[in-house]
């Protein structure tokens, strides 16, 4: 790989963070977007693959690893979220962008396309995150399930007990133990934020069908599938709501951290030029 499509650290002060951000390659903008944790190091080798092709931006969440914390800031949500991809792309001089976000990621990309349409190209959102959607038995359980899952661990183990067991039932033992261990010391540095902050505001979310049925970027919406069927069902609800037809996309919910070569190259179809 060519010295230009390696990692190059950016600094980015916008809407009062300063961001760790980084940026590979040349060409069309494109912005990764991360999922719980909040830490774009899982993107990084799945980024270097792409950055042949696209300029690609990756960045910590606010709050999160290598990004700061703003004094007094305890509660966010996905649109104060948005605001900050906003502020960053507009920081780097970036005037449009193909976005991918999954998790939690796809759904500051929906906020994004919602406030800000011009500065989203395209969008690909993996795995909308919308716990609030699911609402008929099993499935209305699983969000159940989570939340007490979180509270029952933090209360009696801690924080970092708490996004260790979130991320072994989000990721599966395969992909947690596959971190490395630098990485894992960083993601688990979020656990406090991730409980305390992020929690409450992805999943109490549900965007506004109205709204959805007016976005107007061209929209890809990808399903893992290898988890389970309540993935699937967030997708559909989302899908019916902005005419978008679903896709399966591989397996696991991670592919970009667990096989980023196969990923990078199945997502080139989707992202064009």
């Amino acid at each position: 790989m060519s010295d230009t499509n390696q990692a190059q650290y950016k600094p980015v002060t916008a809407n009062g963070v300063n961001f760790f951000c980084q940026v590979r390659g040349k060409g069309p903008a494109l912005l990764l977007i991360p999922s719980i944790c909040g830490d774009s190091g899982p993107f990084d080798v799945f980024a270097e693959k792409l950055a042949d092709q696209f300029q690609v931006i990756t960045y910590d969440l606010r709050g999160h690893s290598r990004t700061s914390t703003p004094e007094g800031w305890h509660q966010t949500s996905m649109t104060e979220m948005a605001d900050d991809a906003a502020a960053l792309l507009k920081e780097l001089g970036i005037k449009s962008a193909a976005v991918f976000g999954t998790g939690v990621g796809a759904l500051i990309t929906l906020e994004l396309m919602q406030k800000y349409p011009k500065l989203v190209r395209k969008a690909i959102l993996q795995d909308p995150l919308i716990y609030s959607v699911l609402e008929n038995g099993p499935s209305k359980q699983v969000a159940w399930d989570v939340g007490t899952l979180l509270r029952s661990t933090f209360f009696k183990q801690g924080h970092q007990a708490a996004i260790n067991a979130l991320m072994r039932w989000e990721y599966g033992f395969e992909a947690l133990y596959a971190i490395p261990a630098q990485m894992l010391q960083r993601l688990m540095s979020n656990s406090e934020v991730f409980v305390m902050t992020d929690f409450p505001a992805y999943t109490y979310y549900k965007p506004d069908p109205a709204k959805l049925a007016e976005i107007k970027t061209p929209t890809t919406l990808l399903f893992s599938t290898g988890t389970p069927a309540w993935r699937r069902e967030m997708a559909t609800w989302l899908g019916e709501r902005m005419q978008v037809t679903p896709k399966p996309f591989l397996s696991e919910h991670a592919p970009y951290f667990m096989h980023p070569i196969e990923t990078a190259e199945a997502l080139r179809m989707y992202l064009g030029k």
